[in-house]
């Protein structure tokens, strides 16, 4: 499924495991978004975040900052650049969406998100047995 994306989202020089990480950014907005914030939103731990923001960063889709109210904290932003992108790609992801969607009748994808949904909640850091 990822292959119908990134090939849908070629265009915009952003692959869909980046799409999620510039949109996550986009969500928290002017204030940034700091690595904990992110891999939450992300369900994903801040090594393998590190690797996936390095070259939005190098690409000029978002900025790492020094927060200013705490500067050991750095926060990621979007750039204009990178909201520009986003806009390219809205109407892209929507294709592949509908690709998607059409291939599997519409269902598949659902079930699998909802799977996944329960997946994480179940395996959320939450429910781990503490020791």
């Amino acid at each position: 499924m990822s292959k119908i994306y990134d090939e849908a989202l070629r265009p915009s020089g952003v692959q869909a495991s980046q799409l999620a990480v510039l949109v996550a950014v986009a969500h928290f907005g002017e204030r940034g978004a700091s690595a904990h914030a992110l891999a939450d939103v992300l369900v994903m731990d801040r090594s393998t975040l590190s690797r996936n923001l390095r070259p939005l960063e190098k690409q000029g889709l978002l900025r790492v900052a020094r927060a200013p109210e705490d500067a050991r904290l750095r926060l990621a932003l979007l750039t204009k650049q990178g909201e520009r992108v986003l806009e390219l790609v809205y109407p892209l992801w929507l294709s592949a969406q509908q690709e998607v969607e059409e291939r599997t009748g519409g269902q598949a994808p659902r079930a699998a998100r909802e799977s996944l949904a329960r997946l994480v909640k179940a395996l959320g850091d939450d429910n781990r047995p503490k020791p």
